[in-house]
């Protein structure tokens, strides 16, 4: 579970325009939250705070933090449990995984994540033609000796 969100977009550093634009938000959470709808809800307000009309933007991302073990949150004196706000929220993610665990990765997404009609690919989905290989985490790629 996330307890820190940090949303960020950045122009081109190379463009005509001078100088560099990038700018983040930070929003430390009520309480830890594994929920995908509640980060996206969170994610969502900052980048609305960061969003500027007329400008282009090449690079967008999230990063959580101030991880959490799930079902030991560090809860808020002030803020009820979230298991107490929404008591289906835990059921509907796991509802989720496990359709995405039967029917394939990706197979129910958040809405905001989804292919725009006609395309093979997201456009913000990284191209990986010329990444590094990934040999000490994928056993895939894993060296072979012999």
């Amino acid at each position: 579970m996330a307890h820190v969100l940090t949303v960020f977009i950045s122009q081109n550093r190379f463009g005509p325009a001078p100088p560099p634009h990038s700018r983040s938000a930070q929003l430390t959470l009520p309480a830890a939250t594994s929920s995908t709808p509640d980060l996206v809800h969170y994610a969502h307000a900052l980048l609305n705070r960061l969003w500027q009309p007329g400008h282009n933007y090449v690079k967008a991302g999230v990063i959580l933090d101030g991880f959490e073990a799930a079902g030991q949150p560090q809860l808020n004196l002030f803020t009820p449990a979230p298991e107490l706000v929404h008591p289906q929220a835990s059921a509907l993610m796991q509802r989720l995984d496990q359709l995405n665990a039967r029917f394939g990765r990706a197979t129910v997404q958040v809405a905001a994540a989804l292919t725009p009609k006609g395309h093979l690919t997201a456009p913000w989905q990284g191209q990986q033609q010329r990444r590094t290989r990934a040999c000490t985490t994928s056993w895939d790629e894993l060296w072979e000796i012999g």
